[in-house]
């Protein structure tokens, strides 16, 4: 029970919780009706169908069939336990829970987390002061002068500088007791090869602090002063810092990412400084990796469109192409500019300014048009190069699922190397896989339910009186009178059913509670799916139609009469056909009284 939080407990947190302002922290939600729809950051998605309700606290994508609550989503995004998630939501909203207790090694491994943070903010500390002081920091402030860099953008990024020696940053951690064990396990220092003593990783470089989302110090990057190797120098990773899953700044851009809907995606640090301060905010970089999954998330989380901004050398050029594919793969917007040669974007803001920059932007191609004019550009115009850059873009025409762009695209390739349209067609259409259909699901096929129930009507009706049960629970008394939950052929819709009528309190159900009485995942994804609300509403006289049409196809009795119509049909018997039709027409009048 070392995780147990109380019920009562739990609830508060619900009752507190936002899930609206929570998830719009990693995905970016627009409101459409009463609902809010975003791209579903748990599977690729080019159209939006993750719906998110404020109404009922709850979520569902119509493209996976992932749902559930706030602490559903939680734990899906972070791959977290449920205590877990209940405590990330007691801090935002400042909810006192009962102290958590851990075992051994997780309180070994927190602690050395909280540690190294601690030891991050003071490193970083340290470089500030150095760079501020006027005999150790003058050659890095000069420097960054050079290179335009103002006080105020010192400042808000928090730069700093690492004086050359071996031993200036452990020692003066030493003298403030701190173990040089977690020194080390932060990246700050490195043992020497007689393992008798240390010294500093970064030394005669200009300090970056790398920030994650929650504005905590997880590591460095150092750019050297002078000629020597490397350029430049970042942390390692550690128990806190994943270059994989963090970009440069995006913790200060995210406001101006979200505002323009638009994130420009540069390498370096200089790079997104320089355009920071030249006003072009919503930017981010990579950490001398290349991009990732886990930064595609980030990106989609704060923008609708990226921009990929490389320079124009081999290695830049290169890093373009792996970008583009995988936007490419994820179903995200963007274009990629590659600036003119022997310029970054930190050097071409500089000299050119910031509306020159934002007119290459605009004249960026798009990914497509990009890798196509790459290939072109690596094979040429040759018969044979033709034929190699049409081989090579088979795989990426064949991921594009949208017929009217694919057929777009095909035509500006057979423009570019002048082959007939048709011919690429042909070979494109051969080679093409099948399209992951997902996104166009019925909105009620859920991976919840068992069995291929796909052609029965009964279950169609079935899902639907559920879902009105949920999402117009002024129709519970009608239901609970006609009986109909109980002839419900699928028993897991049964239950949910009886469980919704158990359940309300006044006119209405509690969906958060509902979901929480479920100890089955796929349930909880059923029940989200069926209480999002539909746009064009309920109304009490279609709720009645569905009942009525309910109990016709699912009364025994009227399916033996319908089965013996059709029999004495067969057999060409017009008079019990007649008597039969009499005999049904009776029984409906009779229901109706």
């Amino acid at each position: 029970m070392a995780n147990y939080i109380p019920d009562e407990k739990v609830s508060q947190v619900r009752n507190r919780a936002d899930i609206v302002d929570i998830i719009s922290e990693v995905v970016r939600l627009k409101k459409t009706g009463k609902n809010y729809l975003g791209l579903c950051p748990f599977h690729t998605e080019k159209t939006p169908s993750f719906t998110v309700s404020p109404d009922k606290q709850i979520f569902h994508c119509f493209g996976c069939g992932e749902g559930g609550d706030v602490f559903s989503f939680l734990m899906k995004y972070g791959n977290g336990a449920f205590p877990d998630a209940v405590r990330q939501v007691a801090r935002r909203y400042g909810i006192d829970l009962p102290a958590r207790a851990l075992t051994p090694e997780q309180k070994k491994r927190l602690s050395q987390r909280e540690e190294m943070a601690k030891v991050n903010q003071r490193a970083m500390a340290f470089y500030s002061h150095s760079l501020k002081n006027k005999t150790i920091g003058v050659k890095a402030l000069s420097y960054l002068r050079d290179r335009g860099i103002t006080d105020e953008t010192i400042e808000a990024f928090d730069i700093g500088f690492a004086p050359d020696g071996w031993r200036h940053l452990g020692d003066h951690l030493k003298k403030a007791g701190v173990a040089a064990g977690i020194v080390q396990s932060a990246g700050l220092i490195v043992q020497n090869k007689r393992q008798n003593g240390y010294y500093d990783r970064f030394r005669n470089r200009i300090i970056f602090p790398i920030f994650d989302l929650g504005d905590r110090v997880v590591g460095f990057g150092g750019r050297v002063i002078g000629a020597d190797e490397p350029k430049y120098l970042n942390s390692p990773e550690t128990a806190i810092y994943n270059k994989r899953r963090i970009l440069y700044g995006l913790n200060r851009t995210r406001p101006a990412c979200r505002r323009s809907g638009v994130i420009h995606i540069v390498e370096g640090y200089f790079d997104l400084i320089t355009l920071y301060q030249h006003g072009i905010e919503n930017t981010a970089a990579t950490l001398g990796t290349a991009l990732t999954e886990d930064h595609l998330r980030l990106i989609k989380a704060y923008a609708e469109r990226a921009v990929l901004v490389f320079d124009a050398d081999q290695a830049g050029m290169k890093a373009a192409l792996r970008g583009s594919g995988l936007f490419l793969k994820a179903g995200i917007d963007a274009r990629v500019l590659v600036l003119p040669d022997g310029q970054d974007p930190d050097s071409f803001v500089r000299e050119s300014g910031a509306p020159a920059f934002e007119a290459a932007v605009k004249k960026a191609p798009g990914i497509v048009e990009f890798i196509i004019d790459a290939a072109i550009h690596r094979y040429g115009k040759s018969v044979e190069g033709k034929v190699r850059v049409i081989s090579e873009l088979e795989p990426m025409f064949a991921t594009i699922d949208d017929p009217v762009a694919r057929s777009l695209y095909i035509r500006l390739l057979s423009e570019r190397i002048e082959v007939d349209e048709r011919a690429i067609r042909e070979k494109m259409t051969r080679a093409s896989v099948p399209v992951d259909r997902r996104d166009r699901r019925e909105p009620f096929a859920e991976p919840g339910l068992k069995g291929d129930r796909g052609v029965s009507r009964a279950f169609k009706l079935e899902k639907l009186i559920v879902a009105m049960l949920l999402q117009y629970p002024e129709m519970i008394p009608d239901v609970e009178k006609s009986g109909i939950i109980d002839r419900f052929s699928d028993l897991e819709l049964q239950a949910l059913g009886r469980s919704v009528i158990e359940n309300r309190h006044g006119s209405g159900v509690d969906i958060s509670d509902l979901m929480e009485k479920s100890d089955k995942p796929e349930l909880k994804k059923t029940i989200a799916a069926l209480a999002i609300g539909r746009d064009d509403g309920w109304s009490r006289k279609g709720c009645l139609q569905l009942i009525e049409q309910y109990q016709k196809i699912s009364d025994p009795d009227r399916r033996q009469i319908i089965a013996k119509i059709k029999a004495a049909e067969a057999a060409g018997d017009h008079e019990t056909v007649a008597r039969l039709l009499q005999l049904q027409q009776a029984r409906g009048q009779r229901q109706k009284t």
